[in-house]
């Protein structure tokens, strides 16, 4: 059932075994421990079942005898995804020592109950939260350029849905390795969205080394630059909201002058508008270098009063 479930939502999985079955006396508890299989979430390619998954037990447990509705829990997880198979939404090709539980199931149906597993953790790992009872806890590597982490994702309870989180001090350690200074609001904005986090730092990365190298050791035409790559390199990944989120939270930390913080917020706003307006990346260094309405010294603050962008 579970093959041919998942063949007919085009996912090929091939070697499905497992080495023992349990059943509880009250047969309210079905145990598979050992589970193993190979799978392909893109058929068409041609790569054939380089991906594959391994969990510890699988347990189905029958909690409402009368509505035949019960919780699926899966333990000793271990999942490594071939690159052709990664979903662009999931930066994480290894996940291990990883529980997931989907709760209230119709199990009298099985194949309802497949597709509300399979739309629960779905959900969970394309857009960060799913509303109903489903939770996950487990690491994963973290590779962003030639940093790499542990980091632990799990799901937190709030407003009535669950959301997965990462924790903070993966964050920092990938920080530290590419020698980035976040601020601990943008260590937290990444600790709440971590299908986007090593994205967010690999972007940060790049418009760092981007503009280091393009300045020419101008400290102001640097920061300047910083600044419009970051944004606009955010704004077309994930939207103007969200990379204006991520660049308030930097602008907010203590350090700058008034002056040099109007700068900043004026070319993160910049970066969001050039990238709304379909700008190449690669023009991006000769236009933050003539372009009259970007600032490139916090001493021009004050001929931009009447036009500072926010």
């Amino acid at each position: 059932l579970v093959v041919a479930q998942a063949q007919a939502k085009g996912i090929t999985l091939e070697d499905f075994v497992y080495e023992d079955l349990h059943v509880s006396p009250l047969f309210n508890r079905v145990t598979l421990e050992g589970v193993e299989a190979k799978f392909d979430l893109e058929p068409k390619d041609n790569i054939r079942l380089r991906s594959s998954i391994r969990l510890q037990t699988v347990e189905v447990h029958l909690r409402r005898s009368l509505r035949a509705r019960g919780d699926v829990a899966a333990r000793g997880i271990e999942v490594r995804f071939d690159s052709a198979d990664l979903p662009p939404s999931l930066p994480y090709g290894y996940l291990f020592d990883a529980e997931a539980r989907v709760r209230d199931l119709p199990l009298a149906d099985p194949r309802q109950a497949f597709e509300e597993v399979r739309f629960a953790l779905k959900d969970l790992f394309k857009e960060g939260w799913v509303k109903g009872e489903a939770d996950f806890s487990g690491k994963a590597r973290v590779t962003v350029n030639d940093a790499e982490t542990v980091a632990t994702i799990y799901t937190e309870r709030k407003e009535g849905r669950f959301r997965l989180r990462v924790e903070a001090e993966a964050v920092r350690s990938l920080a530290r390795q590419l020698d980035l200074d976040l601020a601990e609001e943008q260590v937290e904005i990444a600790s709440t969205y971590p299908l986007r986090m090593p994205v967010i730092m690999r972007i940060t990365d790049r418009a760092r080394d981007v503009a280091r190298d393009q300045a020419g050791g101008d400290f102001w035409l640097e920061d300047a630059m910083r600044h419009v790559f970051w944004s606009f390199l955010l704004t077309e990944r994930f939207g103007p909201e969200s990379a204006l989120l991520v660049t308030d939270a930097q602008e907010m930390r203590p350090g700058n002058t008034p002056d040099e913080r109007d700068m900043d917020f004026h070319n993160n706003a910049v970066g969001r508008k050039l990238s709304a307006e379909g700008l190449a990346f690669d023009a991006l260094p000769q236009r933050v270098r003539t372009d009259p309405g970007i600032i490139r010294d916090p001493a021009a603050v004050d001929g931009f009063r009447d036009r500072l962008l926010r």
